[in-house]
Protein backbone atom coordinates (compact mmCIF):
# COMPACT_ATOMS: atom_id res chain seq x y z
CA UNK A 1 0.00 0.00 0.00
CA UNK A 2 1.14 3.32 -1.01
CA UNK A 3 1.95 6.10 1.60
CA UNK A 4 -0.23 8.28 0.22
CA UNK A 5 -3.34 5.50 0.43
CA UNK A 6 -2.22 5.22 4.06
CA UNK A 7 -1.98 8.76 4.86
CA UNK A 8 -5.50 9.15 3.19
CA UNK A 9 -6.66 6.06 5.62
CA UNK A 10 -5.60 7.21 8.51
CA UNK A 11 -6.73 11.18 7.57
CA UNK A 12 -10.05 9.22 7.62
CA UNK A 13 -9.98 7.35 10.71
CA UNK A 14 -8.96 10.86 12.49
CA UNK A 15 -11.67 13.10 11.16
CA UNK A 16 -13.77 10.17 12.26
CA UNK A 17 -12.82 10.09 15.74
CA UNK A 18 -13.12 13.85 15.72
CA UNK A 19 -16.53 13.77 14.59
CA UNK A 20 -17.34 10.82 17.65
CA UNK A 21 -16.22 12.67 20.23
CA UNK A 22 -17.19 15.77 18.97
CA UNK A 23 -20.97 14.22 18.81
CA UNK A 24 -20.50 12.64 22.37
CA UNK A 25 -19.71 15.82 23.83
CA UNK A 26 -22.49 17.40 22.10
CA UNK A 27 -25.00 14.93 23.46
CA UNK A 28 -23.56 15.31 26.71
CA UNK A 29 -23.65 18.99 27.23
CA UNK A 30 -27.49 18.67 26.18
CA UNK A 31 -28.27 16.03 28.51
CA UNK A 32 -26.87 18.39 31.54
CA UNK A 33 -28.46 21.33 30.21
CA UNK A 34 -32.17 19.24 29.87
CA UNK A 35 -30.99 18.10 33.69
CA UNK A 36 -30.97 21.52 34.69
CA UNK A 37 -34.39 22.98 33.12
CA UNK A 38 -35.99 19.87 35.19
CA UNK A 39 -34.41 20.88 38.15
CA UNK A 40 -35.08 24.17 38.03
CA UNK A 41 -38.80 24.29 36.73
CA UNK A 42 -39.54 22.53 40.36
CA UNK A 43 -38.02 24.82 42.81
CA UNK A 44 -41.32 25.76 45.08
CA UNK A 45 -40.92 21.75 44.67
CA UNK A 46 -40.79 18.87 47.16
CA UNK A 47 -38.84 20.52 49.06
CA UNK A 48 -34.61 19.78 49.33
CA UNK A 49 -31.60 21.35 50.17
CA UNK A 50 -29.91 23.92 48.50
CA UNK A 51 -26.73 23.38 46.27
CA UNK A 52 -24.12 23.32 48.39
CA UNK A 53 -25.34 22.58 51.68
CA UNK A 54 -24.50 20.15 53.82
CA UNK A 55 -25.81 16.48 54.04
CA UNK A 56 -27.21 17.60 57.70
CA UNK A 57 -29.32 20.08 55.97
CA UNK A 58 -30.49 17.75 53.00
CA UNK A 59 -31.52 15.02 55.42
CA UNK A 60 -33.45 18.07 57.34
CA UNK A 61 -36.26 18.88 54.72
CA UNK A 62 -37.77 16.85 52.87
CA UNK A 63 -41.52 16.08 51.84
CA UNK A 64 -41.52 13.03 53.90
CA UNK A 65 -39.74 15.32 56.89
CA UNK A 66 -43.03 18.34 56.62
CA UNK A 67 -45.58 15.15 56.39
CA UNK A 68 -43.71 13.59 59.33
CA UNK A 69 -44.80 17.04 61.49
CA UNK A 70 -47.99 17.19 59.30
CA UNK A 71 -51.72 16.86 60.68
CA UNK A 72 -52.88 18.51 63.93
CA UNK A 73 -50.45 19.21 66.71
CA UNK A 74 -50.91 19.65 70.12
CA UNK A 75 -49.35 21.06 72.72
CA UNK A 76 -48.65 17.78 74.45
CA UNK A 77 -46.87 16.79 71.18
CA UNK A 78 -44.57 20.14 71.50
CA UNK A 79 -43.52 19.09 74.87
CA UNK A 80 -42.30 16.11 73.87
CA UNK A 81 -40.43 17.39 70.96
CA UNK A 82 -38.87 19.53 73.84
CA UNK A 83 -38.21 17.02 75.65
CA UNK A 84 -36.53 15.04 72.85
CA UNK A 85 -34.22 17.72 72.61
CA UNK A 86 -36.25 18.70 69.05
CA UNK A 87 -37.33 22.27 67.99
CA UNK A 88 -41.76 22.70 67.36
CA UNK A 89 -41.01 21.35 64.37
CA UNK A 90 -40.03 17.71 65.00
CA UNK A 91 -36.38 18.91 64.04
CA UNK A 92 -32.66 19.09 65.74
CA UNK A 93 -32.11 23.05 64.52
CA UNK A 94 -31.84 25.31 67.95
CA UNK A 95 -33.22 29.04 67.47
CA UNK A 96 -29.18 30.13 67.47
CA UNK A 97 -28.68 27.77 64.56
CA UNK A 98 -31.64 28.95 62.65
CA UNK A 99 -30.45 30.49 59.01
CA UNK A 100 -32.63 32.29 56.34
CA UNK A 101 -32.61 28.76 54.67
CA UNK A 102 -34.74 27.53 57.99
CA UNK A 103 -37.00 30.34 58.22
CA UNK A 104 -37.85 30.14 54.16
CA UNK A 105 -38.52 26.67 54.88
CA UNK A 106 -40.65 27.20 57.99
CA UNK A 107 -42.51 30.03 56.90
CA UNK A 108 -43.61 28.40 53.60
CA UNK A 109 -44.31 25.09 55.09
CA UNK A 110 -46.94 26.89 56.97
CA UNK A 111 -48.32 28.88 54.73
CA UNK A 112 -49.86 25.77 52.40
CA UNK A 113 -52.31 25.21 55.52
CA UNK A 114 -54.05 28.39 54.29
CA UNK A 115 -53.39 29.42 50.52
CA UNK A 116 -54.65 28.16 46.93
CA UNK A 117 -51.97 26.52 44.56
CA UNK A 118 -51.71 24.59 41.92
CA UNK A 119 -48.83 22.22 44.07
CA UNK A 120 -48.47 21.88 47.37
CA UNK A 121 -45.74 19.88 49.00
CA UNK A 122 -46.43 18.66 52.34
CA UNK A 123 -47.48 21.48 54.94
CA UNK A 124 -46.31 22.42 58.93
CA UNK A 125 -49.68 23.48 60.72
CA UNK A 126 -49.49 26.73 62.23
CA UNK A 127 -49.29 26.86 65.74
CA UNK A 128 -48.65 29.91 68.25
CA UNK A 129 -45.51 28.18 69.62
CA UNK A 130 -43.92 27.76 66.15
CA UNK A 131 -44.80 30.81 65.55
CA UNK A 132 -43.17 32.39 69.31
CA UNK A 133 -40.67 30.41 68.82
CA UNK A 134 -39.55 31.87 65.23
CA UNK A 135 -39.86 35.16 66.56
CA UNK A 136 -37.42 34.42 69.66
CA UNK A 137 -34.90 32.84 67.01
CA UNK A 138 -34.59 36.26 64.99
CA UNK A 139 -33.24 38.23 68.07
CA UNK A 140 -30.65 34.81 69.02
CA UNK A 141 -29.69 34.18 65.63
CA UNK A 142 -26.73 35.77 63.75
CA UNK A 143 -26.93 33.99 60.71
CA UNK A 144 -29.52 35.72 58.95
CA UNK A 145 -29.39 38.43 56.62
CA UNK A 146 -30.85 42.01 58.10
CA UNK A 147 -33.26 42.50 54.84
CA UNK A 148 -34.97 39.07 55.13
CA UNK A 149 -35.11 39.20 58.69
CA UNK A 150 -37.57 42.39 58.53
CA UNK A 151 -39.33 40.25 56.16
CA UNK A 152 -39.84 37.15 58.33
CA UNK A 153 -40.31 39.07 61.86
CA UNK A 154 -43.53 40.93 59.71
CA UNK A 155 -45.35 37.88 58.19
CA UNK A 156 -44.55 36.20 61.93
CA UNK A 157 -45.50 39.15 63.49
CA UNK A 158 -49.06 39.44 61.73
CA UNK A 159 -49.77 35.55 62.10
CA UNK A 160 -48.84 36.16 66.11
CA UNK A 161 -52.09 38.94 65.92
CA UNK A 162 -53.89 36.21 64.47
CA UNK A 163 -54.21 38.30 61.03
CA UNK A 164 -53.75 36.02 57.67
CA UNK A 165 -55.22 37.89 55.34
CA UNK A 166 -52.09 38.42 53.42
CA UNK A 167 -51.17 34.77 54.09
CA UNK A 168 -50.80 34.42 50.21
CA UNK A 169 -48.75 37.79 49.47
CA UNK A 170 -46.67 36.41 52.37
CA UNK A 171 -46.37 32.59 50.91
CA UNK A 172 -45.39 34.47 47.56
CA UNK A 173 -42.66 36.74 48.65
CA UNK A 174 -41.03 33.33 50.50
CA UNK A 175 -41.33 31.51 47.37
CA UNK A 176 -39.85 34.17 45.57
CA UNK A 177 -36.90 34.10 48.00
CA UNK A 178 -36.28 30.32 47.14
CA UNK A 179 -36.41 31.19 43.42
CA UNK A 180 -39.56 28.91 42.74
CA UNK A 181 -41.56 28.63 39.27
CA UNK A 182 -43.91 26.11 40.67
CA UNK A 183 -46.92 26.60 43.40
CA UNK A 184 -47.33 30.01 43.11
CA UNK A 185 -50.69 31.11 45.54
CA UNK A 186 -53.50 32.03 43.99
CA UNK A 187 -55.80 32.96 46.90
CA UNK A 188 -56.69 31.63 50.25
CA UNK A 189 -58.75 28.44 51.40
CA UNK A 190 -61.93 29.08 52.89
CA UNK A 191 -62.43 27.79 56.71
CA UNK A 192 -63.98 24.21 55.41
CA UNK A 193 -61.26 23.97 52.53
CA UNK A 194 -58.09 24.85 55.02
CA UNK A 195 -59.96 21.93 57.16
CA UNK A 196 -60.45 19.67 54.64
CA UNK A 197 -56.51 19.80 53.61
CA UNK A 198 -55.54 19.57 57.16
CA UNK A 199 -57.54 16.21 57.45
CA UNK A 200 -56.14 14.92 53.83
CA UNK A 201 -53.01 15.34 55.09
CA UNK A 202 -53.23 14.07 58.24
CA UNK A 203 -54.40 11.15 56.49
Amino acid sequence: MSRKVVLIVLSGLIAAGLIAWSSYEWLDKGDQLQKSENEQGEAEDPPSAAAGDSDEKEEEFTEESRAAAAGTITDEDLEQYEKEGLNPFKKKVSQDELDDYHYQEYIHGMTHQKIKASKKWGFYEIHPKRIEWLLEGLDKSTKITTENKAVYREILSNWKEGDFSKIDKEHNKIWRMQDGTVGEATGILSTEEEQQYIESMAN
